[in-house]
């Protein structure tokens, strides 16, 4: 998957197919930031404090078009975030709190939890919102994250009863399930394969529950900081079966395999102060294609909008290398200018390439 490029010739190389890759987007409760990351673990800032955006745990979800959909706080609407970053405004928000967001299985509806007045809303296509649900304002009924199972019945996290409900089509609850199958103040809320994955924030947990209701630990010790769970927020699965994890107790992010080992993606106290929603995108990453050259050792990178490819260079035109590494790039456009930094010695050339991360 790779293409290179030399000052005196152009020589592409290309494999058939394009590469899978997982995007990590996570939100800065704090500094009204979101992140993305590539599944190395390299991050970037996508949308910029200056945008205006305040998301909160779950507040977000990707549509089959690749825009990002989040809940802006600060504002009390929904903004929908193109793949190059730009915003625009979707629908409007109740002026309250707002937890998680989710679209349907079929990719159409839009569905928000409203934690400060108990309700959750639906919206279509087109921003209109309708409610599905609703609760008696004062009780504890306050949905915090939701999830669709396989069928397409709607589940959501309520910390304040400290259970997990189940919604019917007309939006009547009952529930699913509750402290006795291990949940401790439910938060981000998951489902994959079968099972419901659930962030328990006081007891630094996550908890397995299957299809009647049963849970089993997954990850964590109940009561301790040290196995990667610190007041975990929001949960979300990449394609492969990968779990990330936001913690806001020690502002990290996590990532645990399918048997629940976990391990550091972005370390305590990184980039974040208080990370919330995570949302993952798996995209197709086309080859690079590189350009003319430019002056002074440049040239362009063409890919896909949102793919990040590792620039490289060589003293030999074959694709044996040694290759070494200058950069790795995110397109935000379909076109990326580089310039190589390091002059060319009497006029050994220097042939490029850009691989797919």
């Amino acid at each position: 998957m790779t293409a290179m490029l030399s000052l005196m010739a152009v020589a592409l190389l290309t494999i058939s197919a394009p590469v899978a890759q997982a995007q990590i987007f996570v939100a800065g409760q704090n500094d009204n930031t979101i992140r993305r990351f590539t599944t190395g673990g390299v991050g970037s800032v996508f949308v910029p404090a200056s945008a205006g955006v305040q998301v909160q745990i779950g507040g977000m979800a990707f549509h089959s078009s690749g825009d990002l959909y989040v809940v802006n706080n600060g504002n009390h609407s929904i903004d929908k975030i193109a793949p190059d970053g730009t915003r625009s405004f979707f629908s409007a928000l109740y002026p309250v709190s707002v937890g998680g967001i989710i679209f349907d299985n079929a990719g159409v509806d839009l569905y928000v939890a409203n934690s400060g007045n108990g309700i959750i809303s639906k919206y279509a296509p087109d921003g209109t919102r309708s409610t599905f649900a609703s609760h008696l304002f004062g009780l504890p009924w306050t949905p915090n994250s939701l999830a669709f199972d396989g069928s397409g019945a709607l589940y959501a996290s309520l910390n304040g009863e400290n259970t997990i409900r189940l919604y019917d089509i007309n939006g009547n609850s009952a529930i699913f399930a509750d402290a006795s199958d291990g949940l401790a103040g439910p938060q981000g809320l998951v489902y994959r394969a079968g099972f419901f994955y659930v962030a328990n924030q006081n007891n630094n947990t996550i908890w397995k529950i299957d299809s009647s209701g049963n849970g089993t630990l997954f990850a964590g010790v109940p009561g301790e900081t040290t196995h990667g769970l610190y007041y975990p927020n929001a949960l979300a699965f990449d394609s492969t079966g990968n779990l990330f994890v936001s913690n806001s107790g020690d502002s990290s992010i996590w990532k645990f395999d399918q048997n629940g080992v976990g391990s550091a993606f972005v370390p305590p106290y990184g980039p974040f102060v208080s990370p919330g929603a995570i949302a993952i995108k798996d995209q197709q990453c086309a080859p690079a294609v590189l350009g003319s050259p430019l002056l002074y050792a440049g040239f362009t990178v063409s890919g896909t909008i949102g793919c990040s490819y590792s620039i490289e260079w060589s003293p030999n035109s074959g694709n044996n290398g040694p290759w070494t590494p200058l950069t790795t790039i995110t397109l935000s456009s379909s076109s990326y200018s580089y310039i190589d930094p390091t002059p060319v010695i009497n006029n050994n050339s220097r042939f490029y390439r850009a691989i797919v991360q």
